[in-house]
């Protein structure tokens, strides 16, 4: 609830929610202007990313943990494991989108965050999936107020990410009390 209503402050500073709401067009400049709702999203993907990781080959000999990997081996990383080991993220098993509001420290590491996938390979889709999510978020919080039935949700992998429950949810209208 203190996420949303956060989310909808940020909506509402916008003019995205309030008396003149339906003066403002939703447009990239204003989506790249939600950086809360942004964060919201990019925690969202750190504890439930699309997919559970990729598959590369070692172009070299390599060593990890004391186990010699060598040239040509496929490899196998995983997302979810990744965003929990990394330092980056105390008290990871909290949803706290306000972690993504500082920036990285610079001597961390660009693949302790990885919802994409990284480096030359991450996923084209990337910036495309980022403004999709982040216009569903705004219609979403701007229209509906939600119930997750069966409360936070379990989740699968294989080979996508998915609630084992169906994520069954109740939804009623959100009345705009913004002024």
């Amino acid at each position: 609830p203190e996420v949303v209503l956060r989310m909808r402050q940020e909506l509402h500073a916008k003019g995205l929610l309030g008396a003149n709401s339906q003066d403002k067009a939703l447009n990239i400049e204003t989506l790249e202007q939600l950086k809360y709702t942004g964060c919201v999203i990019k925690e969202t993907l750190r504890i439930n990313p699309s997919v559970p990781g990729g598959f590369r080959v070692a172009l070299k000999t390599f060593e990890l943990n004391g186990y010699q990997i060598p040239r040509g081996w496929n490899v196998i990383y995983s997302i979810c494991d990744t965003h929990d080991v990394s330092d980056m993220f105390p008290n990871k098993e909290e949803f706290q989108p306000e972690r993504f509001m500082a920036k990285a420290p610079e001597d961390s590491s660009r693949f302790n965050y990885i919802p994409f996938g990284g480096g030359s390979r991450r996923c084209v889709g990337k910036e495309f999936a980022k403004v999709v999510l982040k216009i569903f978020l705004v219609e979403l919080a701007t229209k509906c107020n939600w119930t997750l039935l069966n409360g936070p949700p379990t989740m699968k992998t294989g080979p996508t990410v998915y609630p084992v429950d169906n994520l069954p949810t109740k939804f009623s209208s959100f009345v705009d009390t913004y002024n």
